[in-house]
Parts: C-alpha cells; sequence; structure tokens
C-alpha cells in the first residue's frame, strides 16, 4: 500500500505537530509533485533497495530517495516546521495540603485599683506584699516574649526609677522566684511612665506569675498603683 505524502493537507498538517521544533528533511518528487518523509520509520529508503541510515539522510547524499508513488528518484530538500501556537491554559490543579499550625499568642493583664507600696506584687486589680494571692495561672506550655509595665500617673524625679519584674513559682506560691525580667521606667515622669522589655523565658501549664513593683530612692507607695501586661507565645 502506498504511503500517504505531505502533499495531502491533513496528513501534513498532522507531521508538523509531530515534527515541530526539529529541522527536517523532506524529499520532494518532481514527477508527483509532492513531498514525502525520508524520516520516517517506513519511509521508501529503508526499503531493501535503499537502506541507509535514515537519521542523518546519508541515504539523500548516497543514493537519492525514491518516491513511494512513482519510484522515481527524488530530491531532498531542508525545512524547518514552524512551533506551533502555544496551547490553552490547563485546568486549575488541586489544592495543596494544609500548612503546619503557626504558634499562638496570649496575654496576661495585672493591675491594681488603689496604691500599690513598693515591693508589693501585683494581680487582679489588687496588689500587696503577698505573692500567692496576687498570681495568675499560666493556661499551657508557653514562653514570655515580653513585659510592658506603667507606673500611670506616679510621679518620677529625673533618673529615679520604678521597676516592674516578672516573679515566678512551679509549686503552687510556696517559692516565688525572679524571673529576671524586668521593665524599668526611668523618670522623669511626666511624661516617662510607661517601659517595655523583650524577653525568652519557658514557663510551663499551672505555673503561678505575679509582677513585683520596686522603686529605686524612695519606699514610698505609688498612690495611683501600676499596671502591667505580660506577653506570651503558645508552644
Amino acid at each position: 500500500m502506498p504511503k500517504r505524502t505531505f502533499g495531502e493537507t491533513d496528513y501534513f498538517q498532522d507531521h508538523q505537530i509531530e515534527k515541530k521544533h526539529r529541522n527536517i528533511k523532506l524529499c520532494f518528487c518532481q514527477h508527483c509533485l509532492e513531498f514525502f518523509c525520508c524520516e520516517d520509520e517506513d519511509c521508501h529508503c529503508r526499503e531493501d533497495n535503499n537502506r541507509h541510515c535514515h537519521k542523518d539522510h546519508s541515504c539523500c547524499e548516497t543514493e537519492p530517495c525514491r518516491c513511494p508513488k512513482c519510484c522515481e528518484c527524488c530530491e531532498c530538500i531542508c525545512i524547518t516546521i514552524p512551533t506551533g501556537a502555544t496551547g490553552a491554559t490547563g485546568a486549575t490543579g488541586a489544592t495543596g495540603a494544609t500548612g503546619a499550625t503557626g504558634p499562638g499568642a496570649s496575654t496576661i493583664y495585672l493591675g491594681s485599683d488603689t496604691s500599690i507600696g513598693n515591693n508589693d506584687f501585683m494581680g487582679l486589680g489588687i496588689s500587696s506584699s503577698s505573692f500567692p494571692r496576687n498570681t495568675v495561672v499560666v493556661p499551657q506550655t508557653s514562653t514570655i516574649t515580653g513585659l510592658v509595665f506603667s507606673i500611670r500617673d506616679e510621679p518620677l524625679d529625673t533618673g529615679e526609677t520604678i521597676t516592674g519584674e516578672i516573679y515566678r513559682s512551679t509549686n503552687c506560691g510556696v517559692t516565688p522566684v525572679a524571673t529576671g525580667i524586668k521593665a524599668v521606667v526611668t523618670g522623669p515622669n511626666p511624661p516617662t511612665c510607661c517601659a517595655f522589655t523583650s524577653a525568652n523565658f519557658t514557663v510551663n501549664r499551672c505555673d503561678l506569675l505575679s509582677v513585683k513593683v520596686t522603686r529605686s530612692t524612695t519606699s514610698a507607695a505609688l498612690e495611683n498603683g501600676a499596671a502591667a501586661t505580660i506577653l506570651l507565645r503558645i508552644t
């Protein structure tokens, strides 16, 4: 059965798709006025009477290819098949897997609604020298990342300081231990009434926390009390 040639339009288009991005060699029959591909596996140049290497077209250099229709010798020419048009955008892929859960955060607020004495502990609206009475409980293992401390409108001379420091107990309030996390307000106040310090201190569920207030130069109470915020990152 004679092979189809490039003279037939649909075959030429199909072959363009198969051969795109390549330089290929076509044979042209001057008798039939049609092209055929001497690179096909079943091309005429691979028949017994014309068996040569068709990949580099040495067949056409040593012995001309023969037209599959009329069997006449043909002339090989090189052409470049143009790149076809870009295909349509494919469908959207499936949604990826859910990412890992990011860290959570928590905030503990402390403050007094009355005066607070020097070296007193600050709790939820109250303050006294008793650590257990002025504590809050840690909800789960966390990292203290910072402390914000305000003395409100307590007057301070230049250079005078008031410090708020977080204390922690791991034995139900029996033994309060200083964490070293201190926010220091340095006068004058006004205008300086607030301070912040960053931290990286791990606490565990059921630990008790409080903030101790200490003056640097006098033992006078803070008339309108103080306020503190403990920042936590849940781990």
